[in-house]
């Protein structure tokens, strides 16, 4: 599965043994600085009371002996002063730590990414849902490829429960795309990855997956407004997670897909993504296949058969074999995505189409003259040549 993808940097283990390291070493330190106080209390109590019962029984002087415990008690008790100011000052640098680790740029620069790539795949694949045991593999994967790049309080958030995850968005969304924009690009790769496996969870909190929806199109913006496109390999473990998952049971979740949708083109060839919604064709959610048809119309009406000619796609035909589908909202899908192919290819459109069978290709043929007599009505052109409102 591309989200099992390799990707880890060559340095992301290094970095997490020292992060390990100081934590251990911190740990060690607050142990040892217990354990001192507490054989420091006990010590110096203890000898104190020792020598004071000691010297009241040796002497048989009542006096002596009250001098002698009075002063151990003190000692003891100067002794208590001295490890409650250590340990006062022990917590006062471990929350001054604390604030450091929490403070500076969400994201760092990241020099790597085109050494990853190279480890990923270019061209597509039908995208499988990861098992738990390899959901959880790729987490630790990403954990230690993200630990160098991304702030140490965000990247704790990033691998926790949905809260933990809403907080780390909102970190990355006010410190990372607002504040250092063009430290996202390097970075792409290893976010698309955290987002494919947010998708890929069984039963998405519907919160956190808004967040994250709404977290990737803004990304894909500061993306596109810098002049950077979208590489093969990011597409490649990006995209089918995308379509798959893009027929979700809540319209406003689908809704947020579609948005990132319509992003893509901007970023990737068209033609290029006709590729992988065809794919999303097979899908068994009938609501995906719902949204890819609706995908592909809107991609026909932008941007012509351009989009299917150019990649040597297959899409129309794999359209028209869903003209004969038993579900009615399947069928009408399909014959409004050929109908636009028509609109904008006119009777080129035929040898995209396939072989249909007789009953398909009746049902066309009556479609494409209602929409090209509906053309002329509303002077929106010919079929082959169509301008869309008369504008």
């Amino acid at each position: 599965s591309p989200a099992t993808s390799p990707g880890r940097h060559p340095g992301a283990g290094g970095g997490l043994a020292g992060m390990g390291m100081r934590a251990g070493g911190a740990g060690a330190g607050a142990s040892t600085a217990r354990g001192g106080a507490s054989g420091l209390r006990s010590s110096v109590s203890g000898a104190g009371i020792a020598t004071a019962r000691g010297g009241a029984l040796g002497s048989g002087a009542g006096a002596n002996a009250r001098a002698s415990l009075s002063a151990s008690r003190s000692g003891a008790l100067t002794s208590r002063g001295g490890v409650g100011a250590s340990t006062t000052g022990s917590l006062a640098g471990l929350s001054a730590s604390a604030a450091a680790s929490a403070s500076g740029p969400v994201l760092h620069a990241n020099d790597d990414k085109e050494a990853r790539l190279k480890r990923l795949p270019k061209k597509p694949v039908k995208f499988e849902v990861l098992r738990d045991d390899q959901l959880k593999l790729a987490e630790d994967d990403l954990k230690l490829a993200l630990a160098p790049y991304v702030r140490a309080d965000v990247h704790a958030l990033l691998f926790k429960d949905f809260k933990a995850h809403i907080q780390a968005l909102e970190h990355l969304s006010d410190g990372a795309l607002a504040e250092s924009p063009a430290l996202v690009p390097g970075n792409l790769d290893l976010m698309l990855r955290w987002v494919v496996l947010r998708l890929c969870e069984q039963a998405p909190n519907t919160q956190s997956l808004l967040r994250v929806l709404d977290f990737v199109a803004a990304t894909l913006a500061v993306v596109k407004d810098q002049g950077v496109r979208l590489s093969e390999q990011e597409c490649a473990l990006f995209l089918p997670a995308l379509v798959d998952k893009c027929g979700h049971p809540m319209e406003a979740v689908r809704e947020k897909f579609r948005k990132v949708l319509r992003t893509i083109p901007g970023l990737f060839a068209a033609s290029r993504l006709v590729g992988y919604l065809v794919r999303g064709l097979d899908s068994k959610n009938t609501k995906t296949r719902l949204e890819v048809l609706d995908a592909l119309g809107s991609l026909l009406e932008r941007h012509g058969l351009d989009v299917v000619e150019r990649g040597g796609s297959k899409a129309l035909a794999e359209v028209a074999k869903l003209c004969d589908a038993r579900d009615t909202a399947m069928r009408t899908a399909a014959m409004s995505c050929l109908v636009t192919a028509y609109k904008v290819g006119g009777a080129d459109t035929w040898k995209h189409v396939g072989r249909p069978s007789d009953l398909v290709k009746s049902a066309l043929e009556d479609k494409f003259a209602k929409a090209a007599k509906e053309m002329e009505r509303k002077r929106e052109g010919q079929p082959g040549a169509w301008v869309k409102g008369g504008a």
